[in-house]
């Protein structure tokens, strides 16, 4: 559906940037001198591979 109305209002829903079409995610993540600050993550995966991503990152924390 979302497709359609975009394609309709002159918007490939495939050319957009992974970002505007999945999201963005943010995380916590500490600099060379130890500071926290919050990083983009701007290439989400999918379905279970998203699972998995969101698993990994809360490990690294």
């Amino acid at each position: 559906m979302r497709h359609e109305l975009l394609f309709r209002a002159g918007t490939d829903f495939a050319e957009l940037p992974l970002w505007q079409r999945r999201g963005v995610g943010l995380a916590w993540v500490r600099d060379a001198d130890d500071r926290p600050r919050i990083s983009p993550d701007l290439e989400l995966p999918m379905r279970a591979d998203y699972e998995a991503h969101v698993r990994a990152k809360r490990v690294e924390s």
